[in-house]
């Protein structure tokens, strides 16, 4: 079980008291705060030129963690977009500002976790969080969890990278542990990009090409875009082409019950996967998470890579899934004449902490029967 903030302060030897103390004015703190990082003088100027939005986002929150793009950041916004983050409507600076607020005040000691750490930002809204915090986060977090996440991990130079929405290698994450009136600033070298939904997310994996095509010819396609807390483990091109090319050789159906038996009905980070864990994908395919050292597999099929969606994750395998309880393949589609739906109790299988988006889940159940009935068309 993961430690609570409060808990790892403690260890760690950190008062918190300080971080309580309030401010008519954080911008003008935290702009304070920025002034002996001259790789961040871009950063202190947008908050000294939007100060009003930046006040509107941490003013109620005592507790936060500011992840300032450096000054590399700024120019490749520009290059990218042809624009200043200064002068980005307000409605778009506050959602990229907000996603570069973390929920709470964590220091390198934090980054340091060795299975990393799934933080929740301020970042709100369903175009971009599509998705409420489940046990493990607010257990973590507190109240404040419900926010969209970013993914911490040290790395192999004693340094860390963070994962933002799209980003399957992440970027680089400086902790500073420069203290402001309400926590800490860091720093990072990219502007974090905002989660997109799950099919335009594997949409832009090349290596999920064959199955992002094969998506949009199914009626699962926005469903798994538009449900909450979702968790789509997605075969990636070559083993598509090891299982036989499913998306070219099997018929409708049986394809639209594949991408079923790869979908979680909740949001699995993956410092929030165990060892042996017990798993049941909507299709009611029997799924069993192993961790090796730093990999982890689902039944047989190995994690490439992880990618953040507005409703979840996206777990890239290198195979397609077989049920763990028969080790029979999911590109077999039951048969047209059964008529019943998984059950809705079927979550009893996952593990206890697991939290389900009971209406969502309902109507991925409600898609399933309709495969078992043989009711499901494609478009």
């Amino acid at each position: 079980m993961l430690l609570s903030i409060t808990a790892l302060y403690c260890l760690a030897g950190f008062s918190l008291t300080w971080i309580t103390s309030a401010s008519a004015d954080p911008a003008s703190d935290l702009s304070a705060a920025l002034a002996g990082h001259s790789s961040l003088t871009g950063f202190q100027q947008l908050v000294g030129l939007r100060a009003d939005v930046v006040n509107q986002l941490v003013s109620e929150s005592p507790s936060l963690s500011i992840l300032a793009p450096s000054n590399d950041a700024f120019s490749s916004y520009i290059a990218t977009t042809g624009k200043q983050l200064a002068d980005e409507p307000s409605d778009v600076l506050k959602d990229i500002l907000s996603y570069h607020i973390l929920a709470a005040s964590l220091t390198s000691t934090n980054f340091s976790a060795s299975k990393g750490l799934t933080i929740p930002t301020l970042l709100s809204g369903e175009l971009y969080n599509n998705r409420s915090a489940g046990t493990e986060l607010v257990q973590t977090f507190g109240a404040g969890a419900g926010g969209q996440v970013v993914f911490t991990l040290p790395d192999s130079t004693g340094g860390f990278t963070i994962q933002a929405g799209g980003d399957p290698t992440g970027i680089n994450l400086t902790a500073l542990n420069q203290e402001w009136s309400k926590g800490y600033v860091h720093m990072v070298n990219q502007v974090l990009s905002l989660p997109k939904s799950c099919t335009d997310t594997m949409e832009d994996q090349p290596v999920l090409s064959e199955l992002s095509e094969s998506l949009e010819h199914t009626t699962v396609y926005d469903a798994i875009d538009t449900t909450p807390n979702v968790t789509c483990l997605a075969p990636d091109n070559q083993a598509l082409a090891i299982a036989g090319d499913p998306q070219k050789t099997a018929n409708k159906t049986a394809f639209s019950w594949l991408i079923l038996s790869h979908v979680l009905p909740q949001a699995l980070y993956p410092d929030h996967l165990h060892d042996q864990m017990q798993l049941l994908s909507v299709e009611n395919t029997d799924i069993k998470v192993t961790l090796e050292g730093n990999n982890i597999f689902f039944n047989d099929a190995k994690v490439s890579a992880t990618v953040l969606t507005n409703n979840g994750i996206v777990y890239v395998l290198d195979k397609v899934l077989a049920d763990s309880s028969s080790g029979s393949s999911s590109t077999t589609a039951p048969s047209a004449t059964s008529t019943t739906a998984p059950s809705s109790t079927s979550t009893s299988h996952s593990i206890a902490n697991s939290r389900v988006a009971v209406d969502g889940y309902s109507l991925l159940l409600m898609m399933a029967g309709s495969l078992l009935a043989g009711g499901l068309n494609w478009t």
